[in-house]
């Protein structure tokens, strides 16, 4: 990966952090799926629940448990029915079992929740204490950069296939099977574009890139096309593009240069930011050697959990269209 993936950052105005007490597991994978599929079914304050249970638990908390009452003081679930709600969604999901009779929530494993769910797909991505700051800052920013992981990896395989292509046929004499980051576009995506991607407003999609990019989860450059060279300031100029081409109405800018000899304008188009992933994204298990855990070893146990995690999501997708 060209990308930097170090990210060690955290914001030291943040009212809410991971109580060290009842920290257990200060880091995770977190399959990139699960973040895709609490943003798009409106899940972003159960998993938010979801992510602080495991890392404050070996696998079970009681009800009455200090930990837990730790974890509704810092989601501000104090009231009851708030925290039932959420609770019963990710009960409903099989993500979380509870046992009446001792009084036990049992987290369930990413390996058992991608079988239930059939995740193929095995990017995952680091998870830190800090990142229960703002869970949704953290969705957001691992989906847009899985947007741009996704760029760099199809860009890399249609070179390769260019590349065998020109061997074959050309008969080029000598083909380099080694790219690098500075012989392919730049890679990114529009406001607009996340939207798109994410089924979210525009606005939304560039509140979450900017906080993103406050947390030090992706770093953005600023990208311009040079349309033009002029000697002298033509004001006249923007408002005649913008008449003749609406699609770059306020993406028009004016740099002035010079050197030694003479001066001159550049007219610009700005394109849409190269946005640069600074998570750590890690490959999981093959979904092929996935186990079912000992204790929910039996085909029963399995087949019921992808069942109800189907009706859950159903009954989700048809509460948020208003069904």
């Amino acid at each position: 990966m060209p990308f930097d993936a170090t990210y060690n950052c955290l914001n030291s105005g943040d009212k809410k952090t991971a109580t060290p007490e009842f920290l257990r597991h200060p880091q995770l994978v977190v399959p990139v799926e699960l973040c895709r599929f609490a943003q798009s079914n409106g899940l972003i304050k159960s998993f938010d629940l979801f992510l602080h249970m495991k890392m404050y638990s070996d696998g079970k908390m009681h009800i009455t448990s200090p930990a837990l009452k730790q974890i509704r003081a810092d989601l501000r679930l104090k009231d009851d029915r708030t925290f039932d709600k959420h609770i019963e969604k990710l009960r409903a999901l099989n993500w979380v079992g509870y046992n009446p009779a001792s009084g036990y929530y049992f987290i369930r494993g990413f390996h058992y929740i991608r079988l239930i769910h059939k995740i193929n797909n095995r990017q995952g991505v680091i998870f830190n204490a800090f990142n229960l700051n703002n869970i949704k800052v953290f969705v957001y920013g691992v989906l847009i950069s899985a947007i741009v992981i996704g760029q760099f990896h199809s860009a890399e395989k249609d070179a390769k296939r260019k590349s065998r292509t020109a061997t074959t046929y050309g008969g080029v004499a000598k083909q380099s099977n080694r790219l690098s980051h500075s012989n392919l576009p730049y890679f990114g995506v529009s406001n607009a574009g996340i939207g798109a991607a994410l089924n979210c407003s525009t606005t939304l999609a560039c509140n979450m890139k900017r906080k993103a990019e406050e947390a030090g989860m992706i770093k953005t450059r600023k990208q311009f096309h040079l349309l033009d060279r002029i000697k002298e300031p033509d004001y006249k100029l923007r408002s005649y593009l913008y008449e003749q081409y609406p699609k770059l109405i306020g993406r028009i800018r004016f740099l002035g240069k010079s050197n030694r000899e003479e001066r001159w304008i550049e007219v610009l188009q700005q394109l849409h930011d190269e946005i640069i992933p600074k998570l750590h994204f890690k490959a999981m298990a093959k979904f092929a050697k996935l186990k079912i855990p000992e204790t929910l070893a039996n085909v029963r146990s399995l087949l019921l959990g992808e069942i109800r995690g189907r009706q859950a999501l159903e009954r989700l997708l048809k509460v948020k269209r208003g069904g």
